[in-house]
């Protein structure tokens, strides 16, 4: 699938092209979803989904100033992880990751990033852990990787790096 922009946003929402994020959440706890069915960019701090196909990467998550946790795991996101990745000051956990299809757990939902890891990576100074295994990246590995100082975790394996 791929972005589904067309949501009516209100003033300090934004629309990530995942369809109404209310169709998204399984608990009652939204996390910043509003009820135009947009993000909003002040309130939400985590995106956490696991087997819920979402389609491409969001090229605008950088606006969402206060996210603190991405956990994406095995949700056929696809496309290339956006420079405005790098606005993100306040993110600690950052894992967008696939899984191997021949993994049980897989469902036969895998992400499929491609493309380079950008190097505004770097500006992610708070970011104790990366995780972007098992994707479809390909290309060096950016310098910049080196101003990441709280970095604890790092797993970028099942790539072409």
């Amino acid at each position: 699938s791929s972005f589904i922009y067309g949501l009516e946003c209100e003033q300090g929402e934004v629309d990530l092209g995942w369809g109404n994020c209310n169709d998204l959440f399984t608990s009652s706890t939204s996390n910043g979803c509003m009820p135009s069915g947009c993000f909003s960019i002040e309130e939400t701090i985590e995106l956490n989904f696991s087997y819920t196909p979402l389609g491409d990467f969001p090229y605008n998550i950088g606006q969402l100033s206060n996210l603190s946790i991405i956990n994406i795991d095995d949700c056929g996101i696809n496309g290339e992880i956006p420079e405005s990745i790098g606005n993100l000051k306040n993110l600690i956990w950052l894992k967008v990751s696939g899984n191997d299809l021949e993994l049980p757990d897989s469902l036969g939902v895998t992400s499929n990033i491609t493309g380079e890891i950008p190097a505004s990576i770097g500006n992610l100074i708070n970011l104790e852990s990366l995780d972007l295994s098992n994707n479809n990246i390909n290309g060096p590995i950016p310098d910049s990787i080196g101003n990441l100082n709280n970095l604890s975790y790092l797993s970028l394996h099942g790539n072409e790096i």
